[in-house]
């Protein structure tokens, strides 16, 4: 059972409500359910779950490396930010409501709830988001549900609640960029031969026999993929990719600026990610184009609803 909702308040802010049921037995392995906040232009996507760590916020399986003797197990509630944005807007706050429940939702227990304080994300080496406290009553009241036999045969109920200022929520700044970082000044000359028309030597193809006119020497610089495959008699290489905007798009990413096709389609998108995923070295780069390509497909998403 999953529920998601938003409402705006008469305050300037607006609430996004979510909810699910899980049996108690599946909470010690949880995977991450996932859900969206979606407001206007603005879009999160967000993984929540119930985690285990071994203190101190070591996750339980580097804690049994580090201390194989150790049983201070700790539940969490935890909720991350995912999806491809570069930055998240600061939260006025969340709130966990956990309940065990039968099959007609009435409360086993005594339900308990944690508000979390606002601001931006908590950081920490393996992660970013927000989550129940180390130690305190939520703490021991998932320590005595998790894991006993009393209570096998009833459910979870987690709620959640993130409440955003609605000009905050919307604002561009914590939007991914339409276009990629400025481009280092190491890279003028690769920028150079691909915009310049008049060292283009070379073709990349589709599979629809459009040909998109470029410099094979930047090709080769930019990427360890065309260094493998070009050779030195090669006039054009073929790409498996119906959409000329396809390899403009990730032509334009070999100088570090994401060039946004005039339409984007799922079709369109998915053709992208996956060359993005062939040419381009992994890195920044890389999570900066699908980052952006997840931005543009919601922005057309929510020109064609208007």
């Amino acid at each position: 059972m999953i529920g998601t909702g938003a409402s705006e308040n008469a305050s300037d802010t607006i609430t996004f409500s979510h909810s699910f049921r899980m049996k108690t037995t599946e909470a010690k392995h949880m995977m991450p359910r996932q859900f969206a906040t979606v407001y206007k232009t603005s879009l999160i996507n967000w993984h929540i779950q119930i985690s285990e760590s071994g203190g101190g916020g070591l996750p339980a399986i580097f804690r049994n490396i580090v201390d194989p003797q150790s049983r201070d197990t700790v539940h969490q509630i935890t909720l991350h930010p995912a999806g491809q944005r570069e930055n998240h807007p600061p939260v006025l706050s969340v709130e966990f409501r956990i309940r065990v429940i039968d099959l007609s939702g009435k409360d086993i227990i005594p339900p308990i709830r944690f508000v979390h304080p606002p601001g931006f994300p908590a950081r920490s080496v393996f992660s970013a988001g927000y989550c129940t406290p180390e130690h305190g009553p939520v703490k021991d009241w998932l320590g005595t549900v998790i894991g006993h036999k009393h209570f096998e045969n009833h459910f979870f109920e987690i709620q959640t609640f993130v409440i955003f200022d609605v000009n905050v929520f919307l604002n561009m700044k914590h939007l991914n960029r339409s276009f990629g970082k400025p481009m280092p000044l190491d890279l003028n000359f690769r920028y150079n031969l691909l915009t310049n028309q008049n060292s283009h030597d070379f073709h990349l193809t589709t599979s629809t026999r459009l040909s998109f006119p470029c410099n094979k020497e930047a090709l080769f610089v930019a990427s360890p993929y065309f260094r493998k495959q070009l050779t030195d008699d090669m006039i054009s290489f073929p790409l498996a990719v119906e959409f000329l905007e396809s390899i403009e798009v990730i032509t334009w990413l070999l100088t570090e600026t994401y060039h946004p096709p005039f339409e984007m389609t799922p079709e369109l998108a998915r053709e992208i990610v996956t060359l993005a995923e062939m040419v381009l070295p992994r890195g920044p780069n890389q999570r900066q184009l699908f980052g952006s390509i997840e931005r543009h497909c919601f922005e057309e998403l929510i020109n064609v609803r208007d």
